[in-house]
């Protein structure tokens, strides 16, 4: 999934992340995938879908490195 979004390729990003999302625990998989299921809705320009799971990410992982940049982006997403 990872590598979908390193090249871009949010919709298959998406797709993979939404299934590894439902089977993972709470765990640094479980914080990459959120984070980076975010950031593919966000470059789809999918803003609604952005939205809920940049909060899902701020609100199980608060203190992750990331979460400002999630703060950001999710602020980006209602402009």
């Amino acid at each position: 999934a990872r590598n979908f979004f390193e090249d871009k390729n949010y919709s298959k990003a998406t797709e993979m992340l939404e299934r590894i999302i439902s089977e993972l625990l709470k765990s640094t998989r479980f914080a990459d995938s959120n984070y980076y299921l975010a950031e593919s809705y966000y470059q789809l320009s999918e803003f609604n879908k952005a939205e809920l799971a940049y909060k899902r990410f701020i609100d199980n992982f608060p203190e992750d490195k990331r979460a400002i940049i999630a703060i950001f982006h999710l602020g980006r997403s209602f402009c």
